[in-house]
C-alpha cells in the first residue's frame, strides 16, 4: 500500500477568481513509480479547511482553542510555518481528516509533557499528518515518574491495533481500516538541539498502537549537538568548535519508535541517538522499507551490556519484513 501526502494546489478553473484546493490522494495498492495525475485524488474545498497561524492576534503561546475546535468540528487544518508553542495536545478524532504543515510547521510540546499530537482510536481510519516537525519541551516530573510519555500517540496504550492483546481486557484493538490507512508523512522529531535548555526531553518520540498505518519519510532526532551557551567553549573542539556535543543525561528519550499495532508500514525511516533502543516493533505484519539508525555517542559499556538494539523486533512478533536496513 502506498499513501502520497496531501498537499494544496490553487484551482484556476473558476474564470472570476482562483481558489484553493487541499488535495488528499487516495491509497493505492499494488502501484509502484510515480503517479503525477489527479485522477486519485479527492479535492476538498476550503471552506471546510482552518488555516492557523496567520491570524494578528495569534499568540507565540497557543491555547489551541481556533484548532482544536476546527478538528472537533470535523475540518481538516493546515498550519502555516511558524512555531506553535502548546498549551495542550491537538487531537484527531474523525475519519479523514488531515493536519498539515506548511514550511515544516513545528509544533513544541505542552509544559506537562503531554503529545503534541494525539489520533484516537476507532474512529480516526484515514487520518493523515503530514509536514510537521514535532519538538520536545520540558521533561516533566510526571514523564520521569511515568516513563509513557510521547510527541506523537496514533491509539491508545493497551488498545494496540491487535485484537490479540487486548482479548484478555475485553477490548477490540484498533485494527483500523486496511483500505483505508492512516499516514504520517514527512514527518520529523527532535529532542533537543533547536534551543539552549539541555533538560528538554520525553520518553519515546512517537507511538503507533493502532493497525493500518503508512509512514513515509520519518526522521526521529536526539540531538546529538546543540548550540553553545553565549561564551560557552565546545566541549569536543577536536569534533567541532560550533556546537555542544551531547552528553550523558541531556535531551533524554528512551526510544524513537514504539510500533504495537499489526499491519504498519514505513517507507523511509530513520531514528537516531536515543538512550535506549532506536526502535521496537512488537505489532505483527509490519514492514519497513530502507531504515537509517546511530547510536548514541554519549554512552559507555553499560549500553552494550544492556544489549540495546538499532532495530528491535520483539519476541512476539511472528510476521515482519524489511529491506535496506542500516545501524
Amino acid at each position: 500500500v502506498v499513501v502520497e501526502k496531501p498537499f494544496v494546489a490553487i484551482d484556476s478553473s473558476n474564470d472570476e477568481k482562483d481558489s484553493y484546493k487541499l488535495h488528499v490522494p487516495k491509497p493505492k495498492f499494488g502501484s509502484n513509480g510515480p503517479d503525477l495525475g489527479s485522477s486519485n485524488h479527492e479535492i476538498r474545498d476550503f471552506s471546510k479547511v482552518y488555516v492557523a497561524g496567520c491570524r494578528e492576534n495569534e499568540e507565540d503561546v497557543f491555547v489551541n482553542s481556533g484548532i482544536q475546535r476546527a478538528l472537533d468540528d470535523g475540518k481538516d487544518v493546515v498550519l502555516t510555518p511558524r512555531i506553535y508553542k502548546l498549551d495542550k495536545p491537538l487531537v484527531l478524532s474523525r475519519p479523514n481528516q488531515v493536519l498539515l504543515g506548511l514550511g515544516l510547521a513545528t509544533l513544541v510540546a505542552p509544559p506537562d509533557g503531554k503529545p503534541c499530537i494525539i489520533v484516537e482510536p476507532h474512529t480516526t481510519e484515514g487520518v493523515r499528518i503530514a509536514g510537521i516537525m514535532l519538538e520536545a519541551g520540558a521533561f516533566s516530573d510526571d514523564c520521569k515518574r511515568s516513563n509513557t510519555c510521547s510527541l506523537l500517540q496514533w491509539g491508545a496504550a493497551g488498545d494496540a491495533g491487535n485484537p490479540r492483546n487486548t482479548a484478555a481486557m475485553g477490548v477490540a484493538g484498533d485494527a483500523g481500516n486496511p483500505r483505508n490507512p492512516g499516514l504520517l508523512s514527512d514527518v520529523f522529531v527532535r529532542v533537543g538541539g533547536s534551543s539552549l535548555d539541555r533538560s528538554v526531553g520525553t520518553n519515546v518520540m512517537v507511538k503507533i498502537h493502532s493497525g493500518n498505518v503508512v509512514g513515509d519519510n520519518i526522521w526521529l532526532w536526539r540531538a546529538d549537538h546543540v548550540e553553545l551557551r553565549d561564551g560557552e567553549d565546545a566541549n569536543f573542539p577536536e569534533i567541532s568548535q560550533h556546537y555542544h556535543q551531547t552528553t550523558k543525561g541531556e535531551c533524554p528519550v528512551r526510544v524513537g519508535l514504539e510500533v504495537t499495532g499489526d499491519n504498519v508500514t514505513m517507507y523511509g525511516l530513520a531514528v537516531e541517538h536515543t538512550t535506549e533502543n532506536q526502535l521496537v516493533w512488537s505489532g505483527n505484519h509490519g514492514a519497513v522499507y530502507f531504515y537509517q539508525s546511530e547510536f548514541p555517542y554519549d554512552v559507555d559499556t553499560t549500553y552494550g551490556d544492556a544489549g540495546y538494539a538499532g532495530y528491535c523486533v520483539t519476541e512476539k512478533v511472528t510476521d515482519h519484513v524489511a529491506y535496506g536496513v542500516e545501524w
